[in-house]
Parts: structure tokens; sequence; C-alpha cells
């Protein structure tokens, strides 16, 4: 049982506990700080390798039209699905020290390139669509935003955007 009156009495041994994890979630900073910067450094040393990937997909498959129009056959869905593993693929090589997506995001990608597309009932296929779309546009949104920040950004912001803190979700630095 926790005895209050000796925590009113001995104020210099709870004082002592806060410093200690005071200095430890400053040393959590830090290294995040470190791997945040790591993680700008990747992206920029692989620029090139992430617009031309982005080039390759707005070069064969038409976004706006495809997104608008809603248009799906199976040659468009079995496309989309080896992208989803060429962009995460990207994305992991540019991860600092080789860190996990965050799970969400791993299950997304896991369930976009698992999706069955040769399903015989209209509504499996239509489910196992939606998971192939979901895994897509959310690869080359995180494609897309390393791409913008990876131009823009020379060092940390103090006040990071929105687009890279997502990013920074992804690879479980925020």
């Amino acid at each position: 049982m926790l005895d209050y009156a000796s925590l009113c009495t001995k104020p210099s041994a709870f004082e002592g506990n806060v410093k200690e994890k005071s200095l430890s979630i400053m040393d959590l900073t830090d290294h995040s700080r470190e791997l945040q910067h790591e993680l700008l450094q990747n992206i920029k040393s692989h620029l090139d390798d992430l617009k031309q990937l982005q080039s390759s997909l707005n070069e064969l498959w038409d976004f706006t039209s495809y997104r608008f129009r809603g248009q799906r056959n199976e040659e468009n869905m079995l496309w989309a699905q080896q992208q989803i593993g060429k962009i995460a693929h990207l994305l992991r090589r540019i991860s600092p020290r080789d860190r996990a997506f965050h799970t969400f995001f791993q299950r997304i990608i896991d369930d976009g390139i698992n999706a069955r597309l040769d399903c015989v009932s209209n509504r499996e296929r239509f489910a196992n669509e939606r998971q192939v779309l979901k895994s897509f546009f959310q690869v080359t949104y995180f494609l897309e935003i390393a791409i913008k920040y990876g131009e823009m950004l020379d060092d940390l912001p103090e006040d990071p955007p929105f687009g890279w803190s997502a990013l920074l979700s992804l690879y479980r630095l925020a």
C-alpha cells in the first residue's frame, strides 16, 4: 500500500524519480529526432527513384480518369495489385534503420497484395477489389508525400505539416 505521508515528507526521493524519467524522455525525443532526420536524408537520397516510380505509375495508369470514372476490370486490378508491392518495397528502402511500417498500414498492404481477384461471386470480387484499391491509394499517397517533403524540406520542421506527420506515423516516429 502506498504511504502518502512518506511522499510528502521525503520530497527528494520523489524528485529523483522525476529527474530520471525526464532524462529518459529527453533521450527518447533525441532518438526520435535522429530517426526523423535519417528518414528525411533517406528520402532525399532516393528521391530520383521515388519520382521515377511515380512517373511510371502516371504513364501507365491515368489516375484521374480511373478515380472519377470508377473503371474496374481484372487487368487494372491485377496491375494495381502489382504496384502495391513495388511502392511498398521502395517505401521500406527509405525507412530509417529498417523500421517496420505501422501495423495498420502493413495490414492494408497485406490485404491488398493477398486479395483474390479471380472470385466467382460478384460480392466477393467487389470486396477484394476494394481492398486492392484501398491499399493502392494508401501506398501512392505515401509515395506522393515522400516526394513532396523530400523536395520541400531541408531540415526537420519545428511545426511539422500534416503530410510530414503522416509520413512519420507510417514509420512509427511520431
